[in-house]
């Protein structure tokens, strides 16, 4: 690992800092693969509390960017998760009109999970480490493993392509 020195005042650290966060991305093995099966079957998008350009920027490094039909950040947005309104926000503008066929994806239950709670929306905990579940949220589904997602997004034809070179999930 190389130290790097940073000088100046606090506005020139908290940039070269913002910087260096989104200038890489690190993926979990399968995600891409996940994601291009789910692209096809579904609308996916990507809610975060952050900061937009730091969001944006690993997005587009991770090459999961081409998957999305939105990307909404909290700092563009101007509310946080779990707040009701981010969620609406992100459904009105993609123009989801089937709530009860959205599924909010987490790895936290007091933002994520929370959040799809609040909105009246199916959760699914994102738990790969199988721990468990602290407190009094609780997520609708639980899955420790991407591709897991399949049989709650899928329906059985779909399921039957996964991984198909020459496959047709929907016309």
């Amino acid at each position: 690992m190389q130290a790097i020195q940073v000088s100046g005042n606090a506005a020139e650290v908290n940039r070269f800092y913002l910087d260096r966060l989104g200038d890489h991305a690190d993926l979990m093995p399968g995600a891409a693969e996940v994601l291009r099966e789910l692209s096809e079957v579904a609308t996916l998008a990507v809610v975060s509390n952050g900061v937009a350009r730091v969001q944006y920027s690993r997005l587009e490094q991770s090459g999961l960017d081409k998957y999305m039909d939105g990307v909404f950040v909290s700092e563009k947005l101007g509310v946080e998760k779990p707040s009701r309104k981010f969620f609406e926000t992100a459904l009105r503008t993609l123009g989801v009109e089937q709530r009860e066929k959205t599924l909010v994806v987490g790895d936290s239950l007091a933002a994520d999970i929370q959040g799809g709670i609040n909105a009246g929306l199916a959760t699914c905990w994102f738990n790969p480490a199988g721990q468990e579940n602290p407190g009094s949220i609780r997520p609708t589904h639980t899955i420790t493993t991407l591709e897991e997602l399949y049989s709650l997004v899928m329906e059985e034809d779909e399921l039957q392509n996964v991984g198909s070179r020459n496959r047709r999930h929907q016309i």
